[in-house]
């Protein structure tokens, strides 16, 4: 939602009403953003489909204006329909506004408590009035959405180091126009009152998007390590350790994504990053497991992929406090659960959900390519003929099966398609 903030002259004159409330000392929170604006957008998006060559201009709010403080440019994107999904990106999308009881309980919890709360660094006054603005905000724009992803850090502290990263990199192509590294941490701070006391109302009982929406949740490198589907509203004491992040991995600053539907087309949620494990149960938090002796992989996948160990020494699901603690250890669907497994030829274990009761040793089947794995990936989303599954080889070939549900037996079948790189 950033290109949908007031102009500079607007975000000044709002500072200038609150002089008392650093939450809108700048850009960011709600009552930053041009309600009206948005509406007008909006709705000329859900109407671009009912014309001929119809066409929507879309503002631009510029980062690097003003000392970094940003301006809304005189240029526009013109947004040419008919279209299918469109995407609103904004770190508040959905959040919820509490009652005056709710937010004064919290507040007063937070005062009594020893642990760090952004909010109760503020008044109860300021957080009131962003409270009200949050609350105006989703009455006129929210019944516009159909469907909400909501990407979770899984740790505050990321966000920081990842809208910095940001920063620097608009400086980087701009000539050195935009915020200073401690503008920047103070900028992010001003966001943290958010986080903690209202997004959990993404997934509040009587949002428009219930049922229709997903939490992806993200560790430290962007890396996706959970998807979820809520099935229910969330009850939270405010001590989670999540955040909400809405943006792309290219370019995270902390956000939601929320589509709209098109008066035509329905508003289908199409994900475009490969995800990991999708869980029906809904969680608040991820807490990373702790290796009480990690073991020194002789194999390390780190430089190949960037992310993690993959040596696997086991025949079995081990026990967590056995591995390195970036190991990787399951890639899961509905019906199935992977894992890499010991043994020649490089083996992929392969166990369907719908066996009950204790694994027989060496797994009900694998998946084997002859050589040793470096990686492996499982399709996330399955169809009629099951899921895709790649392992790549130390021999530098990628071998792709598709499983169904009921999963492989024994030594599996040979990969239906084999890709070798062209030297």
């Amino acid at each position: 939602m950033a290109d949908l903030y007031k102009t500079n002259a607007g975000l000044k004159e709002l500072a200038r009403r609150h002089p008392d409330n650093q939450l809108l000392s700048g850009r960011g929170p709600p009552g930053t953003h041009d309600v009206d604006l948005a509406m007008s957008v909006l709705n000329a998006v859900l109407a671009i489909n009912n014309g001929p060559k119809s066409t929507v201009d879309l503002p631009i709010f510029e980062k690097s204006l003003c000392d970094g403080e940003g301006d809304r440019s005189s240029e526009t994107i013109k947004l040419e329909g008919p279209i299918d999904v469109f995407i609103l990106e904004g770190w508040s999308v959905g959040f919820g506004s509490l009652s005056a009881d709710d937010l004064t309980k919290r507040y007063n919890e937070a005062a009594g408590s020893n642990q760090k709360r952004y909010f109760s660094e503020q008044s109860l006054e300021s957080l009131s009035t962003i409270n009200d603005h949050l609350s105006d905000f989703a009455m006129k724009v929210y019944p516009l959405i159909s469907t909400v992803v909501q990407i979770e850090p899984t740790t505050y502290e990321y966000v920081f180091r990842w809208r910095l990263q940001q920063e620097h990199v608009m400086k980087a192509k701009n000539g050195g126009k935009g915020m200073t590294d401690e503008q920047v941490h103070a900028f992010v701070e001003r966001y943290m009152p958010g986080y903690e006391l209202w997004k959990e109302g993404i997934w509040a009982d009587g949002a428009p998007w219930a049922g229709k929406g997903l939490r992806v949740f993200f560790g430290e490198e962007r890396e996706v390590l959970r998807v979820v589907k809520p099935t229910a509203s969330i009850e939270t004491n405010g001590d989670s350790a999540d955040n909400t992040a809405r943006t792309s991995t290219a370019a995270p600053s902390g956000l939601s994504s929320a589509s709209l539907p098109t008066s035509t087309t329905p508003s289908p949620l199409t994900p475009t990053k490969s995800l990991n494990t999708v869980d029906t149960q809904d969680s608040a938090s991820i807490t990373p497991a702790t290796p009480s002796k990690p073991f020194d992989p002789s194999y390390s996948r780190k430089f190949l992929g960037g992310k993690s160990p993959l040596n696997p020494t086991y025949d079995q699901v081990p026990s967590l406090a056995t591995l390195h603690q970036d190991s990787i250890i399951l890639r899961c669907t509905s019906h199935l659960v992977f894992f890499p497994m010991q043994g020649p030829g490089g083996r992929l274990g392969v166990h369907p959900l719908n066996k009950k009761g204790r694994m027989p040793v060496g797994g009900e089947g694998y998946l084997s390519g002859g050589v040793e794995l470096a990686d492996f990936a499982v399709e996330l989303f399955e169809v009629d003929r099951g899921v895709r599954v790649a392992l790549a080889g130390e021999d530098g070939v990628v071998r792709v099966w598709r499983v169904g549900e009921e999963g492989v037996q024994g030594g599996g079948p040979e990969p239906g398609l084999v890709l070798k790189g062209k030297l």
